[in-house]
């Protein structure tokens, strides 16, 4: 099976004595710790030999906090309500250093009763009693004392894995109850992996991959915009290429960050919802590939969304959660690292989110950008004017005009606020002396909505303000000063990292190298599929938005189509096409007048979507932490 990469190991994170050696050349061995078979979902509910009857074994998501925190402590887990006992058979041709990684937990519930229960769980390699804990399952028990216990046991050429779960109380077992959520979490057999360090060079460079959240490419000045917004990034524009027409895949975080990550859309990768909101270890990510060509690897994320407990930090040597730290401030723990591994050659990667909202821009950094806040304006004031719309109700449409406008002008601030922390980045390179050895990429994983089609935000639509995104690569192997008109999409980008870096990846889906104009798709006549699973479809004004599961969108030659299909049949689906060449905005909808045609580009997008589900590597539902983080962040209404 092939091996997936996953941060562990410390031995991965020492330098090895980089500072002495000559460019390029081969330094010593490090040890780095990968993913080679998860346990969860697809194995372990499969040999259940023991369950309560009032609640299965099954697979899913668990939390042992109350809902406030559990969005944060929610892991993948095999929930066991005691009693139960699951008989998992290991795969053979294991390293004889291989070992599990699992973490034991209560779910919630489980500290809601009066009765002092103790629950015992069991694990068992060959018959032999490898590891066994208890935990407390009543209401006394503290919030502190409920954390995840995690474990790593070596397995030494085990054949069977059995998991127990066992409900005490005053010292005999009970055995049958309501069902306490009894849960081994993670699941994971590991295996060592050694790879090679070695400084950086023009050949083999390093790589960074910034990606700014929520950020349109319309709103920087390389792509035409009149504010001063992007100073820095102009500049490294500049010194690049630059893609004029850079789509993501979705207008939301979760499925368009696990396309960059390992290139494949997002019905193919399956992370679109709180359903689906697991990064696959069946999937081979871009911090992998570069983890096992013997880079350090480390990536900063601010989103709550991009968070190990949906397993994007597969790959990473160290991966860093900082939610919501603005980039400057989060420019100081990124100076750190790089500081202490110029030396040797490294992919960092930084996911930040200024201009995400709520938008609070830097003042100092804003500028002039940002003026006062018209009367009677605030952020929960704004929210409720466009929740009303949404729902049909009258709304003051001037008052709406006029806030809006100055909440675009607070994203405007949040731009040159990242805009100054990349800034710093670049000079840090400088300064380090490695700007001529580092490849630099700039993206992002969805743009932003400002009415422009009747809805502010993101995630609901496919019109090019939500999914237009900028694309600027910089560094050894790229053009100086080049513009790319033709299409590109965000997702190859990880390819085009892997060959300016001289990796081959040979488990990383193949896909063209966005460099490469003769590689890549030959123009507006290739068909390009953009998704969403959260999707609004709005009205005229006054009339209820109508929310929508599915939405797609197709464009091919001058046309867009967007389709929303209904559970009804196809008489009730929602369809709206647009000509570009005539209406580049796509405010005209022309599908009345066109029936063949929007045939043809429906069948094709069920079509493709069937090709794509039907390789999706099985994934998890996030439960009721999930959807809480996603109503947090305002993916979902709270009702």
């Amino acid at each position: 099976m092939r091996l997936r990469s996953l941060t562990l190991s410390a031995l991965a994170l020492l330098a090895l004595g980089a500072c002495s050696r000559e460019a390029g050349e081969v330094g010593e061995a490090a040890v780095v710790w990968q993913v080679e078979v998860p346990l969860i979902p697809r194995r372990a509910y499969e040999g259940v030999e023991l369950q309560n009857s009032r609640a299965p074994v099954r697979p899913g998501f668990l939390s042992p906090y109350l809902p406030r925190t559990a969005k944060l402590g929610s892991l993948p887990a095999l929930v066991a309500p005691p009693p139960a006992t699951v008989r998992i058979p290991l795969p053979e041709g294991l390293e004889p250093s291989s070992r599990l990684r699992l973490a034991l937990g209560l779910g919630i519930t489980a500290y809601s009763g009066a009765a002092k229960r103790v629950v015992r769980f069991t694990v068992e390699l060959d018959g032999r009693v490898a590891l066994q804990r208890e935990r407390e399952a009543h209401r006394s028990v503290p919030e502190d004392g409920r954390d995840w216990e995690h474990s790593e046991i070596e397995l030494d050429g085990a054949r069977e894995l059995v998991l127990r779960t066992e409900l005490w109380e005053a010292g005999r077992s009970i055995e049958e109850t309501e069902g306490i959520d009894a849960a081994f979490a993670l699941l994971e057999v590991l295996s060592p992996l050694t790879v090679h360090r070695s400084r950086a060079t023009v050949k083999a460079p390093n790589v960074i991959c910034v990606l700014i959240d929520t950020l349109r490419a319309d709103r920087l000045g390389c792509y035409g915009y009149e504010r001063p917004t992007s100073s820095a990034i102009d500049r490294i524009a500049a010194t690049g290429v630059l893609f004029e027409q850079a789509f993501a895949p979705s207008p939301w975080t979760w499925p368009s960050t696990a396309s960059l990550l390992t290139s494949l859309e997002p019905p193919h990768h399956g992370l679109v919802d709180h359903d689906a909101c697991f990064l696959a270890n069946e999937l081979c990510t871009l911090p992998e590939s570069m983890q096992r060509a013997g880079l350090h690897t480390a990536g900063f994320s601010v989103n709550p969304l991009v968070h190990s407990i949906r397993n994007f930090h597969q790959g990473f040597d160290l991966f860093e959660e900082r939610l919501w730290t603005p980039a400057p401030e989060l420019m100081a723990d990124v100076e750190g690292w790089l500081r202490s591994h110029a030396g040797e050659r490294f992919f960092l990667s930084l996911h930040v989110a200024d201009p995400h909202g709520p938008y609070e821009p830097d003042p100092t950094l804003a500028g002039n950008l940002v003026g006062d806040p018209p009367p009677g304006y605030s952020h929960g004031v704004c929210k409720k004017l466009l929740s009303a719309r949404m729902a049909g109700e009258p709304v003051d449409e001037e008052q709406l005009e006029v806030f809006t406008r100055h909440i675009s002008d607070l994203y405007d601030g949040e731009v040159a606020t990242v805009d100054h922390a990349i800034g710093r980045l670049v000079a840090l390179l400088e300064e380090l002396g490695i700007e001529d050895e580092t490849v630099l990429a700039i993206t992002s994983d969805h743009g932003e909505e400002f009415g422009e089609h009747g809805l502010n935000g993101h995630a609901k639509q496919l019109y090019d303000e939500s999914v237009r995104v900028p694309l600027i690569l910089a560094g050894p192997g790229v053009p100086v000063g080049a513009r790319q008109a033709g299409r590109a999409e965000m997702r190859f980008l990880g390819q085009t990292l892997l060959d300016l870096a001289d990796i081959e990846a040979a488990g990383f889906p193949p896909g063209p190298n966005l460099l490469d104009e003769d590689r890549l798709p030959s123009g507006e006549e290739e068909p390009l599929f953009l998704s969403t699973f959260r999707g609004a479809w709005p009205g005229g004004r006054g009339e209820q938005a109508l929310v929508v599961h599915e939405l797609f969108s197709l464009r091919q030659d001058d046309y867009t189509l967007l389709w929303a299909p209904r559970e009804d049949g196809p008489d009730d689906d929602l369809v709206r096409m647009f000509d570009r060449g005539s209406d580049p905005g796509m405010f005209i909808d022309i599908a009345p007048s066109h029936p063949e045609r929007v045939r043809r580009m429906t069948t094709a997008i069920a079509s493709w979507l069937e090709r794509c589900e039907s390789r999706r590597p099985p994934t998890l539902d996030g439960g009721r932490a999930a959807i809480e983080l996603l109503q947090g962040l305002g993916y979902i209404e709270e009702r």
